[in-house]
């Protein structure tokens, strides 16, 4: 970890991400300790202790900033990150006891499924394809057929006992048509990944999915989701579910040489 004035930098390895984009990938995280703002006599120290924290030679490097966060946004930019996509956090409040409605049609079948291989190859096939919006999606460096392997993987964790507390998936005479990774944050049930197939999208499966996701989980006090400003069918669905946004930032990349 590397300070300049009052920031922080560090380089966190991914070893996850690293044989996916064929390249080392870190994580890295730039915090203004003490949350003031950067003058014209230290810009040149932060910058500096920023680009020296950074990774040398090929690489890939991500991180987030809040929208709040122009200077933080600023100093990335100008140490070689740049703004992949604007996000938006959304929130729910649930009332004791899980009250709350999926109004699934009887069409749709949601069910939890448990870390082994009975639906791995459809959620997987479905998360390789089924994403547009993602980070890596848009990112001109990365190519498409690149980020939906990385989205196949991510979902392909939670098979392989690397992430996740749980999943749902959406059945439609008997085909998966969309599912739901879930993570749990104390009593936070975190949306970490959801997708629907292109067939069956508009006939309200993320909806349902959400809803007996809550449902069916005793504990939960709150349903966190986010998704992208880009993404205005997802924004729509967690606005008329009753979620109010709670955060909003920026995901910003950086390829090395």
């Amino acid at each position: 970890m590397l300070t300049g004035a009052s920031w922080e930098f560090s380089a966190t390895p991914d070893q996850w991400l690293t044989p996916l984009l064929d390249k080392a990938c870190y994580r890295v995280d730039a915090m203004n300790t003490g949350r003031t703002a950067v003058g014209p006599t230290d810009y040149g120290v932060v910058r500096k202790a920023l680009v020296a924290a950074l990774p040398k030679g090929p690489s890939f490097a991500y991180t987030k900033a809040g929208s709040d966060e122009s200077a933080r946004v600023a100093l990335l930019e100008d140490a070689g990150f740049h703004v992949v996509e604007a996000f938006i956090q959304y929130a729910k409040a649930i009332a004791p006891g899980g009250v709350g409605s999926t109004d699934a049609p009887d069409s749709i079948g949601c069910r939890m499924v448990s870390a082994d291989l009975m639906h791995r190859e459809a959620v997987t096939s479905l998360a390789g394809k089924g994403f547009v919006h993602s980070r890596f999606h848009r990112d001109p460096n990365i190519s498409v057929a690149r980020a939906h392997m990385v989205k196949a993987a991510w979902a392909a964790n939670y098979f392989e006992g690397r992430r996740g507390e749980g999943m749902d998936v959406a059945l439609v005479d008997g085909a998966v048509a969309g599912f739901l990774l879930l993570l749990r944050r104390g009593g936070d049930l975190v949306v970490d990944l959801i997708a629907v197939d292109g067939k069956f999208r508009r006939r309200g499966i993320a909806k349902a999915l959400i809803g007996h996701a809550w449902l069916s989980r005793p504990g939960v006090e709150r349903v966190v989701a986010g998704t992208q400003v880009s993404n205005l069918a997802a924004m729509a669905m967690y606005q008329n579910l009753g979620f109010v946004p709670v955060a909003s930032g920026f995901s910003l990349h950086r390829h090395g040489e």
